[in-house]
């Protein structure tokens, strides 16, 4: 088993952890653990002995900034080269890529997506991959909700879910329903 590396930061929404395994000298990202998660105990915790080369300490820094941006509302792009999409299965490689080609300021639905990727009757199945993202905010699971608008599930919580959202325009109501139209997919 290779050895894994972590570090966290801190948020507008509370702390954000990278995990990360070396590829040749290059990081490739395993994980990334948001505030509102069960497991998320402190990834610096977990990690107490980082030894890492500095390239893939700078790399590692370089997303994390970009998430501290997205974060605040700007808009940034993550490479797929930086995280280890081998690790899902097929279909869930599809829906996080279908997932990832939503735009900002955009959302889809479960079953949408399912459609889009040829699974006709898959929101279900959706919902799960998306629900076990490894990489939330690289790619944005927050951009799917159900069919009736409603926001659905993440695994950072509703709130930061909505604010999310609304960071990127997309109009939530006071009973999280989304009001944009039309859905993207």
């Amino acid at each position: 088993m290779r050895q894994l590396f972590g570090t966290s930061f801190e948020t507008c929404f509370g702390r954000i952890g990278i995990e990360w395994k070396d590829r040749r000298g290059e990081p490739l990202i395993t994980r990334v653990l948001l505030p509102e998660e069960n497991s998320f105990t402190g990834v610096d915790a977990s990690f107490p002995n980082l030894e890492t080369s500095e390239k893939e300490w700078m790399e590692i820094r370089l997303v994390a900034g970009k998430i501290q941006k997205m974060l605040e509302g700007e808009t940034v792009e993550f490479e797929l080269c930086r995280i280890d999409l081998d690790a899902c299965n097929p279909f869930q490689k599809k829906v996080l890529l279908a997932e990832r080609g939503i735009p900002r300021g955009m959302i889809s639905t479960y079953g949408r997506i399912a459609r889009f990727i040829g699974c006709p009757k898959g929101a279900r199945a959706v919902g799960n991959a998306l629900s076990k993202n490894p990489f939330p905010l690289i790619i944005p699971c927050h951009r799917a909700v159900r069919a009736d608008g409603l926001l659905g599930g993440f695994r950072g919580g509703l709130e930061m879910k909505r604010s999310l959202l609304r960071l990127e325009g997309v109009a939530v109501d006071d009973h999280d329903r989304v009001r944009t139209r039309p859905f993207f997919y």
